[in-house]
């Protein structure tokens, strides 16, 4: 297994990720999105370093799973054009999905309240296949080794497996609501 950072003009990387995340989620902001919309979403955020993208691979190349991060809460300038274009992408998914993004926002409030961190995990998911071998565990050190800061996340609460993963790797339960759980590393 090799793990790569992704870089904005990988497309073809960024298709298969982007394939590979709304096959594992749904019913997330992201999963509104299209394939084709996610993949340009992933490509500009990842161009205007507002995220890392950390994927692992397969002695084939073939997708493994990956670790989303949002780097510090620092608010980055971004290209004026690219900016436009990630809030067409996004409009795009509110007006099709606007009881997702309503529901998936309104549980995030003061999901991070006590959370002091500079990096914090958006996604991390494993191919079905490929889950329980390791690769969560391999994505989780190599982020935790790339940055060497406080990491915070979140993951369903209902998602007993998830919150056990990162207990078991180092993270420490902090809030909770009823449908998402936050988690933090230092």
């Amino acid at each position: 297994m090799k793990i790569i950072q992704l870089k904005s003009d990988d497309i073809n990387r960024l298709n298969l990720l982007s394939t590979l995340h709304k096959k594992i989620f749904l019913g997330t902001i992201a999963t509104t999105l299209s394939v084709n919309n996610l993949s340009k979403l992933y490509g500009l955020l990842i161009k205007n370093k507002i995220i890392s993208v950390n994927v692992a691979f397969d002695e084939d190349n073939k997708i493994l799973g990956a670790l989303t991060v949002k780097l510090d809460k620092n608010h980055r300038a971004v290209n004026f054009f690219d900016y436009f274009k990630i809030l067409i992408i996004l409009i795009k998914g509110l007006l099709l999905h606007p009881a997702i993004w309503l529901t998936e926002y309104y549980y995030k409030i003061g999901l991070y309240k006590n959370i002091d961190s500079n990096v914090n995990i958006i996604t991390l998911f494993v191919d079905e296949k490929h889950q329980s071998k390791g690769t969560g565990q391999n994505l989780i050190k190599s982020v935790i080794d790339q940055y060497q800061t406080k990491i915070s996340v979140d993951t369903r609460t209902n998602n007993q497996r998830a919150i056990d993963f990162y207990i078991k790797n180092g993270f420490i339960l902090k809030n909770k609501n009823i449908k998402n759980t936050s988690l933090y590393f230092s």
